[in-house]
């Protein structure tokens, strides 16, 4: 069975099959279903930072800003002391296909980590 062309089908046989409840899963988004992009970090204070964020990445997404979901991986500096600033992976994501990627799992009630 071809999980790309059913996978409604997949996941009743699979659950059929497996016991599943209790168990945690993952899911994993294709790569056109977000964006990573290297920004410098901006100096405004650590609270306020996944805000400055959103807001320097906007005119960068293939959708509005208030549709999508942003977080943020820090990178260290190459050396102690270098006055090259920091940089920041923001990782963005629609807030639609978050939904469509995470409603097979609730819907049959798995959880995922």
């Amino acid at each position: 069975m071809n999980w790309v062309q059913s996978p409604l089908r997949c996941w009743k046989k699979l659950r059929r099959e497996a016991n599943l409840v209790g168990l945690r899963f993952t899911t994993l988004l294709s790569p056109g279903e977000y964006q990573i992009t290297v920004v410098e970090a901006p100096k405004v204070p650590v609270e306020e930072l996944k805000n400055a964020i959103r807001w320097q990445i906007k005119d960068s997404l293939n959708y509005r800003i208030d549709d999508a979901i942003v977080d943020m991986v820090l990178m260290p500096n190459n050396k102690p002391g270098s006055e090259r600033p920091q940089s920041i992976y923001a990782i963005s994501v629609s807030k639609k296909s978050s939904r469509n990627a995470l409603s097979c799992f609730y819907w049959r009630n798995l959880s995922l980590r």
